[in-house]
């Protein structure tokens, strides 16, 4: 059987043809840049953003590699490496803009001796003090410590300066299940601007109405401004918010002002979907579709697979489906 007889040409391959071939592969530089098919990339992308790399005629974000984003310039690399297109919608993405972020923030102290020496070379003064190196991570721990001091300082300042102030709190447990109180403060500055800051997270004892007030009144009285508070928001537990004894309660005792007390408009909104649901019957038809596409693909390979080849048919992001739990609010 011949291939001739379905219309392909039979075709001698010169001396000259081979060489070509041979000079192209031993240089694969040149070959990007003069091949027809790589001809659609710009090579002046690469020099312009610093973050895009290409490879195998594909495009990657190596910022978003690094921090393992779920985006296609981070998995599996963009094949449409003819339009810049692409690239700009890339760098507004939220995977994008969050790498960035996570790219200039959150440095790990062991970067702290290479910054310590760029800053040295660069003529900071006062940075070494004879055999002080600051080097090292416990520097780092009293950079941060004075820093956070200097921050809570000015929280603090602001809430005494402030004509009034609320506070918004939630109970949390850490790791070793140790209670604390998160503290939330509300209140507007002198440039009139209004601020919401994390104040102080502060452990229990016990975790009653009686130990949590008396935790909030010895704070703020220690700081002289507990004849300031006016506004107080949480959840909507019977110990915190209960009518005669709950925290709310107790504290509106002790307040000069008369106490505006709130639920928190986010949990209320989370309990009363959640209520709604049990007597809409779309809502538990949804709510079961859900968890059955979860079930579907969940540790099977396969059925993985297949989502892939659907998402990269859509050029969608390589996302993966996670379970639907009750405890997630809307927000």
């Amino acid at each position: 059987m011949s291939l001739l007889q379905y219309g392909f040409k039979s075709q001698r391959i010169s001396d000259s043809s081979s060489q070509k071939n041979e000079q192209n592969s031993k240089n694969p530089q040149e070959n990007l840049k003069n091949s027809n098919v790589d001809k659609t990339f710009k090579i002046k992308w690469l020099s312009k953003l610093s973050w895009l790399h290409y490879d195998n005629k594909k495009m990657f974000c190596t910022i978003c590699v690094k921090h393992k984003m779920k985006n296609k310039f981070a998995t599996e690399g963009v094949t449409n490496i003819s339009k810049k297109s692409a690239v700009k919608e890339h760098v507004k993405c939220k995977d994008h803009i969050e790498a960035k972020k996570l790219e200039t923030a959150h440095l790990p102290l062991r970067l702290l001796p290479s910054i310590i020496e760029m800053m040295k070379e660069s003529g900071t003064p006062h940075i070494s003090d004879g055999l002080i190196t600051y080097t090292n991570e416990i520097s780092g721990h009293e950079f941060l410590m004075a820093i956070a001091k200097t921050i809570e300082d000015k929280i603090w300042s602001e809430l005494s300066d402030a004509v009034a102030f609320g506070i918004m709190i939630d109970e949390s447990t850490d790791i070793i299940t140790t209670k604390h109180l998160d503290i939330y403060a509300l209140y507007v500055a002198k440039n009139e601007i209004f601020k919401t800051h994390f104040l102080c997270l502060l452990p229990l004892t016990d975790c009653d109405a009686e130990s949590i007030t008396q935790v909030l009144i010895n704070l703020f009285k220690k700081k002289g401004i507990l004849s300031k508070l006016v506004a107080f928001v949480s959840d909507g537990a019977s110990v915190i918010l209960g009518k005669d004894e709950g925290v709310a309660a107790k504290l509106s005792r002790v307040c000069t002002y008369p106490l505006i007390v709130n639920h928190c408009v986010v949990h209320r909104l989370a309990l009363a979907c959640k209520d709604v649901g049990k007597e809409i019957e779309i809502y538990k038809e949804a709510e079961l579709l859900v968890k059955k596409i979860y079930g579907y693909f969940k540790n099977l390979c396969s059925h993985i697979q297949q989502l892939k080849e659907i998402q990269n048919l859509l050029d969608c992001p390589i996302l993966k489906i996670k379970r639907l739990y009750e405890i997630c609010w809307l927000a």
